[in-house]
């Protein structure tokens, strides 16, 4: 039965009567309160973080093995981060080709801005992408550890442990953060989100969660999403402690409007977008998003997002041939939410936000028209989050039984969800490696080839736009729209408005060369529209 009492200093939440088998959780936890109190003297975190280190470290030689010992990525994106942070390390900010108008192709800001700074800083040539990638695989032992200890302070420290163990052997993940890509840094930034928010909790007074969301919310719009329901959260929680101790409304206001920091960071970023491109919408969401279809009927768009959606509930149960996750593991996930909810007043806010923000999330990318492309790359980063409420689902489900049987419930799930995991590392691993050689083999030795073999003044129109501006030393034109902003609307509308988007065509010389990648050749509607224009 639950019964409610006056909030105490710093506290306001309701507090169930706690039974006998409560009260040797809450020490339990009480017990993990103290180990994640020494973030640097807990042997279990470095252990967990190094073991997350080491198995990106045998990604990274397995790719390097399958590609002539070349750092490779799995993805040609990743040179498009890579590009975009060359141009900002030598000043030109957001020019994808020197003496471009700004564009909006990186759809990680902060991410590019890192790798960016590290360019000025003399990370460059060949130390520049094994850089990204080593700065995705530190990302994601951060990550690991993070996990453990937020699974530590939210129920206890063998959650904690199993939860960082799953991600730390994580294939996808692993892939994700060896790929060059922001994926492990965001997956960071969502874990220390979560992390900073319990600390903060106990006095409702959010000083450091609101700027960690901002730095989500300037790296992926669907953190900023994610964020924004945590946000709900805190105000509830500094709402409720108001009412519990009479705090000073203007006071209250106070704190309401720091919270609100990642919107209005992402507003001045989308501001920013609007007043430099004519656009506040990122490109990648203009040429991406099934919103931006010409001519199509909404429940063709319905049936397309719920579509999405199911292939991402299909994978995160691991029903799909993807082997994504542990059989189950979203519905565990579920049960670990409802589970928190009900056990852990005080988690009641995060609990309800972190549920939502994964379905917002899920439902935000599942607009996309190609929203499960390179393994689902856009909802790699909740994996985290959703791996450790599925040991907090099977320790809920653990509660159930009494004695030896359940700690026999709790661990056996977790070492079961643990060997799925572990099985399929050689499995990732080797499909990340043959994704590099594929990239190798087609944009990198293009790249080569267009750099040996065309004139200076060339202009190259291709649809995959990384790894042929970063090494082919090219004026570049993206069809797609993602690096050359105004191609973004001709791609999807052919061929009225490219014409009035040829002026990128001219700036660079008077020949312009299409390139076929692994999307095939340059449209006909490009080329025509950069005939004309020359």
């Amino acid at each position: 039965m639950t019964r409610f009492v006056a909030p105490g200093v710093g506290e306001h939440d309701e507090i169930p009567a706690a039974t006998p088998s409560e009260r040797t959780t809450a020490a339990a936890v009480a017990g993990g309160l103290r180990s994640a109190g020494r973030p640097f003297r807990d042997a279990a975190a470095w252990s967990i973080g190094g073991l997350s280190f080491l198995v990106s470290a045998l990604f990274l030689a397995v790719n390097l093995a399958y590609n002539q010992w070349n750092f490779i990525p799995p993805v040609d994106d990743a040179y498009i981060h890579l590009q975009y942070a060359r141009q900002i390390g030598t000043g030109h900010f957001l020019q994808y080709n020197t003496g471009d108008p700004i564009s909006t192709g990186a759809s990680s800001l902060l991410y590019v801005l890192i790798l960016g700074g590290a360019y000025a800083l003399g990370v460059q040539g060949a130390a520049f992408l094994p850089f990204a990638m080593t700065f995705g695989a530190l990302c994601l032992a951060l990550t690991a550890a993070g996990t453990y200890r937020l699974g530590t302070r939210l129920v206890g420290r063998q959650v904690g442990i199993f939860a960082g163990l799953l991600v730390a052997l994580s294939g996808p993940l692993a892939w994700g953060a060896t790929s060059g890509m922001e994926i492990a840094f965001v997956a960071f930034l969502l874990v220390s989100l979560l992390l900073v928010f319990t600390s903060e909790r106990a006095q409702s007074r959010f000083v450091w969660t609101p700027l960690v969301a901002v730095a989500a919310a300037l790296t992926r719009t669907e953190a900023l999403l994610f964020a924004g329901m945590l946000g709900l959260a805190m105000i509830w929680h500094v709402i409720a402690h108001a009412r519990g101790t009479r705090a000073a409304w203007p006071r209250v206001i106070g704190r309401i409007l720091w919270i609100g920091l990642p919107v209005y960071a992402a507003g001045a970023q989308y501001l920013y977008y609007w007043s430099a491109t004519g656009s506040a919408e990122q490109n990648g969401v203009l040429a991406k998003s099934l919103l931006h279809m010409p001519a199509v009927y909404p429940l063709e768009v319905a049936d397309k997002v719920l579509s999405n959606f199911r292939i991402f509930l299909d994978a995160f149960t691991g029903l799909s041939t993807q082997d994504y996750v542990f059989p189950g593991a979203l519905l565990l996930a579920v049960a670990g939410v409802i589970g928190l909810f009900r056990r852990f007043p005080q988690w009641r806010g995060l609990a309800l936000a972190a549920g939502l923000g994964v379905v917002l999330v899920l439902a935000s990318v599942s607009t996309l028209e190609y929203s499960d492309i390179h393994h689902m790359r856009y909802v790699q980063p909740l994996m985290p989050i959703l791996l450790l409420f599925g040991v907090i689902g099977i320790h809920s489900a653990a509660q159930l039984f009494t004695g030896g049987a359940r700690r026999s419930v709790l661990v056996g799930g977790v070492v079961v969800a643990l060997l799925f995991t572990v099985s399929q590392l050689p499995a990732w691993s080797l499909r990340q490696a043959q994704q590099a050689a594929g990239i190798r083999d087609q944009q990198v030795t293009i790249s080569h080839w267009i750099k040996g073999h065309l004139p200076r003044g060339a202009s190259v129109a291709v649809n995959d736009v990384g790894a042929i501006a970063y090494f082919s030393d090219r004026y570049v034109v993206d069809l797609i729209g993602l690096a050359t902003t105004g191609f973004a609307t001709p791609n999807l509308q052919v061929p009225a408005a490219s014409t009035r988007n040829c002026g990128t065509c001219r700036s660079s010389g008077d020949r312009t060369t299409s390139s076929s990648s692994t999307r095939g050749a340059c449209t006909a509607s490009g080329r025509a529209a950069c005939s004309a224009a020359s």
